[in-house]
């Protein structure tokens, strides 16, 4: 069953594009990225274009720093399998959030929160703040943080057991005082 919405599969198709246009045999996670900010009507890529991201300057940036042609695994979706991951992700956002279908948010919450990814890393770059801007694509949704840590609460088991009062925190951060320990 296809659970995309139509906005998040021309983003799909955009990103496969963008991979060829650049070169690439797979599709990689800073093509779905660009897809994202392509694709005109979704959530993401309004997100995205608020938070100051451009075509041009992702573009350039992935020219400058990805390698064409770069060996990786291959799968039946032509994905790197990186950007396999975040979209199997972006079903379990939706899920998580309750949604039937998964959309251009979904995928992009996916991203984000794939701190390792070429995308996120690419966002890093532009001086793209992941945290708040993984929090304004939740409030894009009707999401409040409180309404998604209850969610989150419900559904992450925790090291020892115990469930995080701060998920998205957790998420994006280190605890410096377990570390020095």
């Amino acid at each position: 069953m296809n659970r995309y919405t139509t906005y998040a599969a021309e983003a799909l198709r955009l990103a496969r594009l963008a991979a060829r246009h650049s070169g690439q045999e797979l599709t990689g996670s800073e093509h779905i990225l660009l897809g994202l900010l392509e694709e005109k009507e979704g959530t993401a890529g309004a997100i995205l274009r608020k938070y100051g991201v451009r075509k041009e300057k992702l573009s350039d940036l992935i020219g400058e720093l990805i390698a064409p042609k770069a060996e990786a695994v291959k799968n039946t979706e032509g994905l790197t399998p990186r950007a396999q991951a975040i979209l199997e992700n972006s079903a379990v956002q939706a899920d998580l959030l309750k949604s039937a279908q998964i959309g251009t948010e979904h995928i992009l919450l996916a991203l984000l929160v794939d701190v390792e990814c070429v995308g996120t890393r690419l966002l890093h770059t532009l001086d793209v703040n992941i945290q708040r801007m993984y929090l304004e694509t939740l409030k894009a949704m009707g999401v409040t943080e409180d309404q998604y840590r209850a969610i989150a609460k419900g559904t992450q088991k925790a090291r020892d057991g115990e469930v995080s009062e701060t998920p998205l925190l957790d998420r994006f951060s280190r605890d410096l005082t377990a570390l020095a320990q």
